[in-house]
């Protein structure tokens, strides 16, 4: 029988269930509690990026969702996006102030997601002194990936004009794009791979 697990994390859009350093069995074993997920919502395990199987939830539990030994139960909402800062093995967040980022975009049945990414420098108060702080909201809907600064025009910080979004990956879409447009490029079509996952 794997360890079983009953902590979790649960923050915004994601939900983390520890580890403990005992689990030394190749397979562990947790109860997880999906909100809304008897609703229709969907959730998708963070490491597989595979949609979870509501087919095996009883009252909103997986009960005993089996992991491998080196995986953590970590899992997103469908309807987020998650924008990952490209690290490159940087051992500071600070040294990865100014790196690109990829978007994970995580759909739900609508085939919608959105999010916040909240930017300012990190180290001083000039996010209030001088309001140098940035909002963007990211949306998809409609077969469109849209981004915005929600603040309004007060408040600027001119590191996030520079920012690079490098890699898009969606999760839950279950066609192919037949093109890829950027009204940001020179060269309006983009180059993409499709790869379908279950």
């Amino acid at each position: 029988m794997a360890p079983k697990l009953k902590r979790a994390l649960f923050k915004a859009n994601k939900y983390f269930f520890p580890k403990t350093e005992d689990d030394y069995e190749k397979w562990w074993g947790i109860d997880v509690y999906f909100p809304d997920i008897s609703n229709g919502k969907l959730w998708y395990h963070y490491s597989s990026k595979l949609k979870v199987d509501d087919s095996n939830i009883v009252d909103g539990y997986f009960l005993n969702m089996l992991l491998e030994n080196s995986e953590y139960g970590a899992f997103v909402r469908g309807g987020t996006i998650l924008p990952i800062k490209i690290h490159r093995g940087a051992l500071s967040l600070l040294r990865t102030q100014h790196n690109p980022i990829r978007l994970d975009i995580y759909l739900n049945n609508e085939g919608t997601a959105k999010s916040r990414l909240y930017l300012d420098d990190g180290e001083s108060f000039r996010y209030q002194n001088s309001l140098e702080q940035a909002l963007i909201e990211y949306e998809y809907k409609d077969n469109k990936l849209t981004c915005i600064n929600v603040l309004d025009s007060h408040h600027k910080y001119e590191a996030a004009q520079h920012l690079k979004l490098v890699e898009v990956n969606f999760y839950g879409l279950y066609r192919p794009p037949s093109r890829v447009k950027s009204s940001y490029r020179r060269r309006q079509y983009l180059d993409f791979e499709f790869i379908q996952t279950k």
